[in-house]
């Protein structure tokens, strides 16, 4: 099986050698096509783990940083949510799903407020380019 994926491997370098993607696009339909699926069976719960793992990973390459780096930027926002839940909490003596409503608008906020000063950065730095 091996020497059949690689020779589907070649014969696909030959016919896009500059185009990566289209290079695996083709080798996944020859293999689907001539049934060689050695893939065992997966739970539901374990495709879900390892997609969100590809996910993270692509986003964390695209934030130039490493997986572990991105994944501890989520902890210290799940914490920082955390506390603020809590404080809310404590204040009103209400169920955290009450706050819910609360805390969509503090996110809807906050990503305006980010949106709304990247675009005021990008302003500034175009109208320092075209001076």
């Amino acid at each position: 099986m091996r020497n059949e994926i690689l020779r589907l491997y070649h014969a696909a370098q030959a016919t896009c050698p500059d185009r990566p993607s289209a290079m695996i696009r083709v080798i996944g339909t020859r293999i689907v096509a001539r049934g060689i699926t050695s893939m065992s069976n997966i739970s539901e719960q374990e495709r879900f783990r390892r997609g969100e793992y590809a996910r993270d990973s692509r986003a964390a390459l695209a934030q130039n940083e490493t997986l572990e780096q991105r994944l501890a930027k989520c902890e210290t926002k799940a914490d920082i949510w955390a506390q603020w839940f809590r404080q809310k909490m404590d204040a009103s003596g209400c169920d955290p799903v009450e706050l819910l409503p609360d805390a969509f608008a503090k996110l809807e906020q906050t990503i305006d407020d980010r949106v709304t000063a990247a675009i005021n950065e990008i302003k500034a730095t175009l109208r320092g380019a075209l001076k």
